[in-house]
């Protein structure tokens, strides 16, 4: 499946490719920011919407310190979000990038990055010779003898192809785990469009009508969607009278940002749920106490986490 770095978040893959990783750490777009104008300017304003460029530094040493704090931020940023890619495989991770100089500045791209990286393992990127690092182990098999059986990628054309492509393969040729696999990452994405559950069966037909799903499908994708908003555990979580938020990130200061697959307000408090697919994993637990952090030092209020595993069974664990 191709996705976003955004969209993999929280997501895991027995290989995963990185097909452009050159983009610069400071990225060379213009772009706005506010700044508190009134001590450089004469205007009534006390803050306004400049170009950030590296004059900011003319102003003086404020504005100069105001350029690098940002510059810090950007950079972190853009370290967090390959974090994120680097950390979605469970057993092989390729990486393509561009070749990059040694005199080339070590923080200037994701490329300098690996450049810089290779060159400390004492090897020299080329083209023609891919650097490896760490050894590949496979899937032990409990009965070694049983024949490996070849897929041929099921190959069809259909409308909004680009939502849709998948290449039908797994290191086990597990046809039962790639079902699994790709039921999970389609649930994930049609609990991002509910609100409340009144909107399942609209958003279930919605995915009908775009080609996510077939007609064949549709029944059995509106009870994998009502199963999670009719969970005795969570079935409070999706009515019509409390503050929601799907997917929206939650910007930490001077840092980087978080992005739950949903939060919710109602009467008792702030609920925290992130939908996941595969086995359990502690990371998993981590990752959720970590948004609750975030979100008790915005509100200060302690926050319910619920853990939702999709699969043939929806299965709910409580975060304490």
């Amino acid at each position: 499946k191709i996705l976003t770095i955004h969209k993999a978040k929280g997501l895991e893959f027995p290989v995963v490719v990185l097909p452009f990783a050159s983009e610069e750490l400071i990225s060379s777009r213009s772009r706005k920011v506010w700044y508190p104008i009134k001590n450089h300017f004469d205007t009534p304003f006390s803050w306004g919407r400049i170009h950030f460029s590296n004059k900011l530094k003319y102003l003086g040493q404020e504005a100069t310190a105001f350029y690098e704090r940002e510059l810090l931020a950007e950079r972190g940023d853009a370290l967090n979000t390959l974090y994120v890619a680097l950390t979605r495989a469970v057993s092989q991770m390729y990486l393509i990038s561009t070749l990059e100089g040694e005199t080339t500045a070590v923080d200037k791209s994701y490329a300098t990055l690996l450049n810089h990286f290779v060159r400390s393992q004492n090897q020299k990127p080329e083209i023609e010779h891919p650097f490896e690092w760490g050894i590949a182990v496979e899937a032990q098999s409990d009965d070694a003898q049983t024949p490996i059986k070849t897929l041929q990628p099921d190959f069809k054309v259909q409308p909004n192809w680009q939502k849709r492509l998948w290449v039908q393969m797994h290191p086990k040729h597990d046809e039962s785990a790639i079902v699994s696999r790709k039921e999970g990452l389609l649930v994930h994405d049609l609990m991002a469009e509910v609100s409340s559950a009144k909107d399942v069966s609209a958003v279930v037909t919605d995915a009908l009508h775009s080609g996510k799903i077939n007609k064949e499908e549709y029944d059995h994708y509106l009870q994998m969607v009502k199963d999670i908003v009719d969970h005795p555990q969570l079935s409070d979580f999706y009515q019509e009278d409390i503050e929601v938020y799907n997917e929206k990130d939650i910007l930490i200061p001077q840092k980087s940002f978080v992005r739950p697959d949903r939060v919710v307000k109602n009467k008792d408090g702030w609920v925290i749920i992130d939908y996941k697919t595969g086995k359990e994993s502690p990371r998993h637990f981590t990752q959720i106490k970590h948004y609750a952090e975030v979100l008790e030092e915005m509100t200060h209020e302690k926050s319910k986490c619920f853990l939702v595993y999709i699969g043939k069974k929806t299965i709910v664990k409580t975060v304490v």
